[in-house]
Parts: structure tokens; C-alpha cells; sequence
């Protein structure tokens, strides 16, 4: 290979992306705009692909984020429920910890309704257990839509930790406990 063949490669390769990052830099501020604001979901480039998930509806139905800021540890001691109290001050310094520790308690829950009613799952997921449960009446279609929303902010989390903010943890967890209140209400009517 010739050193004029060498270049002409290397400026072949290199095009799209100097392309790219010069748009990037042009165009900074309203990308930066559609990222921040969610409107912008998915972006390819080249061999390169970027994917955002809007955040759930479960989010808007949740406690807004400014009564959550507002929570300070006088506001959080008057809830009452000692266990909520432990999960909402794990959310403040480790809000990734809070809604894996939520999700946890959800899923223990919602297993345990299917259990108490003898049901078996055949693959022991989370959402054939909630589909599973709403088909057997034992929750209501709004409860199981807020249970797959719930799912589906905590795979947001597995995807992308760093994006969990404390405020957003709180309100997860707090959604969290209404299922969790939900589905004790639940077992306690089974038969």
C-alpha cells in the first residue's frame, strides 16, 4: 500500500466522524436541549447508536419532585412506617440501592400473592407474575399497569445508574410502597 492509498483510507474512515463531531459541536445546544428534555429518543450515526427511554407515566402519578426535595428528615419521620422511613434515606445517598431494594419487596410481594393462591408460573418472571395475577383477578387493570411501570424504571436503572437521581428514587420508592400496600391488601382478602 502506497503512502498516498494510506491516506486516501485513512480520510475515508475518519470522514463520518469528523462529520459528526463537527455537527455535534455546531449544534450543541439544541441537542443538548432534545437529551435533557427526552424528546429525543434514539440517534444513529454511522456504526454508532444512541437510545433513550422516555420515563414512565408511573413518574407523573408519583409524589412531584419539588413536594420529594421538599421531604427533609422531620417531614419523612412524621410518615409513620419505619421501613418506608429506611428506604426513603437510602434513596437520599444511594437512590440506585433504594429502588433495587423497592423492586425487591414488590416482587416478594406479588410472588407471595401468586403463592397464597397456588398459582405457578411457568418461567417466574416479573411480568408474567403481574400479567398472571390480573388475569386471575387478584389485581385490577391499573394496578398491574403501575407494577409494569414499576418494572420497567427499574430496568432503566440497570441500563444507566448514574442517571438516578435521589429525587427520583423517592418517588419511585414511594410508588413502591403503594404497590406494596396494594398487594398486602391483597393477600390479606385471600382466602
Amino acid at each position: 500500500m502506497s503512502v498516498l492509498q494510506f491516506i486516501t483510507t485513512l480520510v475515508a474512515s475518519l470522514a463520518w466522524p469528523a462529520v459528526a463531531v463537527g455537527a455535534l459541536i455546531a449544534f450543541r445546544t439544541p441537542v443538548r436541549r432534545l437529551i435533557e428534555e427526552r424528546t429525543l429518543q434514539r440517534l444513529k450515526a454511522g456504526p454508532v447508536e444512541i437510545e433513550w427511554e422516555k420515563l414512565d407515566k408511573v413518574e407523573q402519578q408519583a409524589v412531584s419532585m419539588k413536594e420529594v426535595k421538599s421531604a427533609n428528615k422531620s417531614e419523612v419521620s412524621t410518615l409513620g412506617d419505619p421501613y418506608l422511613q429506611k428506604v426513603l434515606t437510602l434513596a437520599s445517598g444511594a437512590p440506585t440501592a433504594a429502588i433495587m431494594q423497592m423492586s425487591k419487596e414488590v416482587e416478594s410481594a406479588l410472588f407471595k400473592l401468586l403463592r397464597a393462591h397456588d398459582i405457578e408460573l411457568k418461567h417466574g418472571w416479573m411480568s408474567e407474575a403481574i400479567d398472571t395475577a390480573k388475569e386471575q383477578g387478584l389485581l385490577s387493570g391499573t394496578e398491574a399497569t403501575m407494577l409494569h411501570h414499576l418494572r420497567q424504571i427499574r430496568k432503566q436503572v440497570i441500563r444507566a445508574p448514574r442517571e438516578v437521581t435521589p429525587a427520583r428514587a423517592a418517588q419511585y420508592v414511594l410508588v413502591g410502597k403503594d404497590a406494596l400496600d396494594r398487594l398486602d391488601s391483597a393477600l390479606r382478602t385471600s382466602p
